[in-house]
């Protein structure tokens, strides 16, 4: 990190807040993230695939609702939200040859898959009597020379969540090819309709 006057910056070294099985479920902001988008940063700009514009317009925005709300809130509590369907948009890139077959690599940052471990935590699953010893490990005993029994949690190590994997998408760039290939309909609309007003 670096110190500029109170303000600390952290752009010039990646940092990953979040581990992959576990994500940040809801945030607030009084103001729109900035990112770094210097274009000495980046390879030299061209414009997004043909191919891609192609396949776009299969692309399904959809609405839908998460299972957790629905399972806490109700079918009618739950809020509807608006998106895509990661395993949607991964078979429109394989249908149009942007992407091999059972393949879970994209060349495009759009898309993404992640496996992630199984988690585990320390439980605490009964209790036992068991006799009480000292910092050398030797049993205390009482005046009549029995144990001095006490409770002691068992403690075992259980899963938590099972390994497995997630699909998803970086939503802002799903934003800049829908505009792109909402422009290039729009200018062969355009070029349509100057053809049929004798323009050209």
């Amino acid at each position: 990190m670096t110190d500029f006057g109170g303000k600390t910056s952290i752009f010039s070294h990646p940092v990953y807040l979040f581990l992959r099985k576990f994500s940040l479920q809801d945030s607030r902001g009084g103001s729109n993230p900035v990112v770094t988008s210097d274009g000495t940063l980046k390879t030299e700009p061209v414009s997004p695939d043909e191919t891609l514009l192609d396949a776009w317009g299969d692309v399904r925005y959809i609405a839908y609702k998460w299972l957790n709300a629905v399972a806490i809130k109700g079918e009618e509590g739950a809020r509807i939200h608006h998106g895509v369907i990661a395993q949607q948009l991964r078979d429109v890139l394989i249908s149009h040859g942007l992407m091999e077959e059972e393949s879970t690599t994209c060349r495009y940052a759009f898309l993404c898959y992640d496996d992630y471990p199984a988690v585990y935590d320390d439980v605490i699953t009964g209790q036992r009597e068991m006799p009480l010893t000292d910092n050398d490990g030797s049993i205390i005993v009482d005046e009549d020379d029995n144990p001095v029994m006490v409770m002691e949690d068992i403690i075992e190590r259980v899963e938590i969540t099972p390994a497995g994997s997630r699909w998803g998408v970086r939503p802002d760039l799903l934003f800049y090819i829908e505009a792109a290939w909402q422009r290039r309909e729009i200018e062969r609309i355009k070029a349509r309709l100057d053809l049929i007003e004798g323009k050209h």
